[in-house]
């Protein structure tokens, strides 16, 4: 799935690039998702290789909760820096993404209070669902966003003709 993710949400950049043709907070974002969606990808295969490893299982159980929170609030905290500091407007789509990703943050390090420090199982099914409907949702969301922009553009440069 993150594959299926990472491959629509450099379509929409490239598209936002070639038609939209503005710097914008939302531009950052989205090259910022993909750059996430990469890095995210590199994480869990290896910790899927590391899982093998009996002697730091522990370590790996923390470790896969925490590294997926860890990353994802250095996402939100560095892209509402990198916007402030270029005087960027972030625009409800860009609050939708960043937000997301806060939950998702979220919900990785109650998912490692509940396996690691309570020993249960407790959110299991919320995590299940949580987590890919976010990440959907992002992606969905970048494309609604990409296409309505495009398709405003385009209405714009054909009346000026």
């Amino acid at each position: 799935m993150n594959e299926i993710s990472l491959g629509f949400n450099v379509l929409a950049i490239f598209v936002y690039v070639v038609m939209v043709r503005t710097r914008s907070a939302f531009q950052w974002i989205l090259f910022g998702v993909c750059l996430m969606d990469i890095l995210h990808q590199w994480m869990h295969r290896s910790m899927v290789i590391l899982w093998q490893n009996e002697h730091i299982l522990p370590l790996i159980h923390h470790a896969w909760y925490l590294t997926y929170a860890m990353t994802d609030l250095v996402f939100v905290l560095l892209m509402l820096w990198l916007c402030r500091s270029h005087g960027l407007r972030l625009g409800s789509v860009s609050l939708f993404i960043l937000s997301s990703y806060g939950l998702l943050a979220i919900t990785q390090v109650a998912r490692w209070g509940d396996r690691v420090l309570l020993q249960t199982n407790a959110i299991s099914e919320l995590y299940k669902l949580l987590i890919p409907t976010l990440s959907i949702g992002i992606t969905i969301a970048a494309l609604l966003y990409v296409m309505k922009l495009s398709i405003l553009v385009r209405y714009s440069s054909d009346s000026e003709d």
